[in-house]
């Protein structure tokens, strides 16, 4: 964990947004990255990245997913950083892999040295993961922790539908 959050983190860190059909059927969606933060350093020397990656809907993208997400991040940030931006899209791959039949796309956005934004797109627009506060299941269960990870790792999280995608995205503070 990257321990720059505070436990008092405004009630505005989950966001859901639709966007107008009139840009459906786009092969990737579109999502805002007017992200909001600043941390005040010198970005001088800071170079933005503005990567992304589409994966097929199988087990191992997940893993792929995650290496090349370390590979995106590396001279850019801390290991802790790049480790807790490598949990947050592993955590969101796995349920897009899980909850559609249809590849994926990984997207890391960090504008400048204040925060990368992971965006996982699907086709799955009938469900929002944020609807719902992420709970943590029973301790016999595999399963069903993510969303409470990227929750606790992240500063800001959101849904965003366009058309026939949707874009899950969190923010993780440098």
């Amino acid at each position: 964990m990257t321990g720059k959050r505070s436990k008092s983190t405004p009630p505005d860190r989950c966001a859901t947004t639709r966007a107008s059909s009139s840009s459906a059927g786009r092969d990737s969606l579109s999502v805002n990255i007017g992200i909001g933060y600043s941390s005040g350093r010198d970005a001088g020397t800071w170079t933005a990245v503005d990567e992304r990656r589409v994966f097929s809907p199988v087990a191992v993208s997940v893993s792929q997913a995650r290496r090349w997400a370390r590979a995106q991040l590396a001279g850019h940030c801390s290991d802790s950083v790049a480790a807790d931006v490598e949990l947050c899209v592993s955590e969101l791959a796995a349920n897009a892999m899980q909850h559609t039949d249809s590849p994926f796309e990984v997207r890391l956005l960090a504008p400048d040295d204040a925060v990368v934004r992971v965006v996982v797109v699907d086709a799955d627009v009938s469900v929002d993961p944020w609807a719902r506060p992420a709970t943590l299941p029973p301790d016999t269960h595999e399963s069903g922790r993510g969303l409470a990870i990227v929750e606790e790792l992240s500063a800001r999280r959101g849904t965003t539908v366009e058309g026939t995608r949707k874009a899950v995205w969190c923010d993780v503070l440098i």
